[in-house]
């Protein structure tokens, strides 16, 4: 079964100044770059995503071919089913996006936001993905699509 991606809150954003960057970065020097790298990155584990978007077993060191970092995020939040989603982009930064898997069919992409610490996500980082959510089952709740 194939999970079905929502990109909500500032994850459209990231994903169109992704994407018009390594553009823009291809243009100039005919060839890819850090940022067309981490597009390329982006790309490859949300595929992987839309087949499993749960926490690997094991640890694996290979990122083409196994699922993107994904860790279930369980401090700081009420939210059970919240995830975290994160990517070295090398030049570009530490990627984080924070997803819910909502009726065990969507995967809903909350919010992102690029780490410049270590360790634990910090509250700050939950409250957006929080509110998102809230209003999307808000909307759900209502009998709206839910489309972005």
């Amino acid at each position: 079964m194939a999970y079905t991606i929502h990109e909500l809150g500032n994850v459209p954003r990231f994903e169109d100044w992704l994407f018009y960057t390594a553009a823009q970065e291809w243009q100039q020097r005919g060839r890819e770059g850090p940022v067309s790298k981490t597009a390329d990155q982006y790309i490859r584990q949300k595929e992987i995503l839309k087949i499993n978007p749960f926490p690997p077993e094991k640890e694996v060191v290979n990122r083409d071919t196994v699922p993107p970092s994904i860790k279930h995020v369980h401090r700081h939040t009420e939210i059970e089913n919240l995830y975290r989603w994160g990517f070295d982009g090398a030049k570009t930064g530490n990627h984080r996006l924070l997803f819910v898997i909502h009726e065990n069919q969507d995967v809903l992409l909350l919010h992102y936001f690029n780490k410049t610490y270590n360790g634990a996500i910090r509250r700050p980082d939950i409250i957006p993905a929080e509110q998102c959510y809230t209003d999307y089952s808000r909307r759900k709740k209502k009998g709206d699509n839910g489309n972005e």
